[in-house]
């Protein structure tokens, strides 16, 4: 049968999977490469085509296992593998639907390399993280990777860049990552990673604190996402929108954040 090819850095997506707090106050996000299940349908297209590939799901016990089965040309047959999925956060169904699915696309090979993939970690400024109300951290900053490189022969990861979302280089296999300024009054040998494309000022007033992470930033989230209004009666998102003539990236990580204030405290958006 045909072999599954490697991911691109284009199928791969990067999270925050777990934070930590050194003992001199730093803070790290830990962060995991993966894939998703658009990326596995889109991999089995275009190995077997939209017809050579189908999947089934069966309940055994309380546990949603997915089979995928792809057609063999020289067997003439369906030839399946299959997994059992996990529950999501969030919708206990679908999490176990795509998660059964994804891992029985990793027994078929799609994505496996991912397995060899180096321990991730970052420290964050402190403008690239929060804490909410229940005192865990919250980071603000998105990453992505932008360079991934194989050895082909035995399909494991040797080169491996993550960037911010402004494309400042935080982590390299086999290089030192760059670490962000802190703001206690020390400064660090190196300069705090700062956007590249954020403006700075803005009718020649400083809205630095205005920026993602930053207090002010994370305050207008609030207020937005309360369904309040200032006191023009504009809503903030607009205010905030004028005031660092935010581009379409800043105001995509404005929105996600919104999403994720109100999911955290349960409150319904007002159309």
């Amino acid at each position: 049968m045909d072999e599954i090819r490697l991911l691109q850095k284009e199928d791969i997506e990067v999270r925050v999977a777990q934070t930590t707090t050194t003992n001199g106050g730093a803070v790290k996000a830990n962060l995991l490469i993966y894939k998703n299940a658009r990326v596995d349908m889109k991999i089995l297209d275009e190995l077997y085509g939209p017809m050579g590939w189908k999947r089934s799901h069966r309940l055994i016990g309380d546990r949603l296992y997915c089979l995928v089965e792809v057609w063999d040309k020289e067997k003439k047959e369906w030839v399946g593998k299959e997994d059992v999925g996990t529950e999501s956060n969030t919708e206990a169904e679908k999490g176990q639907a795509s998660d059964s699915f994804k891992r029985a696309c990793f027994n078929w090979g799609i994505g496996r390399e991912l397995y060899t993939a180096p321990k991730v970690s970052v420290e964050l400024s402190d403008k690239e993280y929060g804490k909410g109300n229940d005192g865990k951290i919250r980071v603000w900053q998105t990453f992505d990777v932008s360079e991934i490189g194989y050895d082909t022969k035995t399909r494991t990861i040797t080169s491996l860049t993550i960037v911010d979302r402004f494309g400042n280089v935080r982590f390299q296999l086999g290089a030192s990552q760059p670490a962000p300024e802190k703001t206690s009054g020390k400064k660090t040998a190196q300069k705090a990673v700062e956007p590249k494309t954020a403006p700075q000022k803005s009718s020649g007033k400083d809205i630095s604190t205005l920026l993602p992470g930053g207090a002010d930033y994370l305050k207008v989230v609030a207020a937005f996402a309360q369904n309040k209004t200032s006191k023009s009666g504009a809503d903030y998102r607009t205010v905030w929108q004028t005031m660092v003539n935010a581009t379409k990236e800043m105001m995509d990580t404005f929105d996600r954040d919104v999403q994720s204030y109100r999911f955290e405290h349960n409150i319904t958006p007002v159309f």
